[in-house]
C-alpha cells in the first residue's frame, strides 16, 4: 500500500485568519461574554430562587358601576367586588406599550403552573 503526503505550494496562501477582522473578533468575544453576564447567569439566579409562595403580582380590572368603582378579579368567580387577593401595596396602572409583555408574561407563568414547574405558584393569576 501506498501513502501519499500533501504539502502546500510556495504558491498558496496560509489559513491563518486575516488580520484586518482582529477588530471584529474581538467585539463578537466581548459581545458573547456580555450575554452569559447579563441574560444566562440572571436567569439561572432567577429560577433557583424559591418561589415566596402566595404573594406575586396580580392583574385585574376596576370597573365603575354607577358612582362606585368595584375591582373584579381574572380568575373563576369574576363577579364586580369579589375579589380573590388582598391588595398589599400601592396599585399601578399599565401604560399600553407595556400590555404585550404583560400578556406573555402571564401566559408563561400559566404554563409553568400548570405543568407544576419550580417556582411557578399552584393556581395561576
Amino acid at each position: 500500500m501506498e501513502t501519499t503526503s500533501v504539502r502546500r505550494s510556495s504558491g498558496e496562501a496560509s489559513a491563518s485568519p486575516d488580520p484586518s477582522w482582529r477588530g471584529l473578533y474581538r467585539v463578537g468575544g466581548v459581545s458573547a461574554a456580555l450575554y452569559v453576564v447579563l441574560i444566562i447567569i440572571p436567569l439561572v439566579l432567577l429560577n433557583s430562587m424559591p418561589s415566596p409562595g402566595g404573594v406575586s403580582g396580580h392583574a385585574w380590572l376596576r370597573v365603575r358601576i354607577g358612582d362606585e368603582e368595584l375591582n373584579v378579579c381574572s380568575g373563576s368567580n369574576n363577579q364586580p367586588g369579589v375579589t380573590q387577593f388582598e391588595i398589599l401595596s400601592k396599585v399601578r396602572t399599565w401604560q399600553p406599550w407595556l400590555r404585550p409583555f404583560t400578556h406573555l408574561g402571564s401566559s408563561i407563568r400559566d404554563m409553568m403552573a400548570r405543568r407544576g414547574l419550580k417556582g411557578a405558584s399552584a393556581q395561576p393569576a
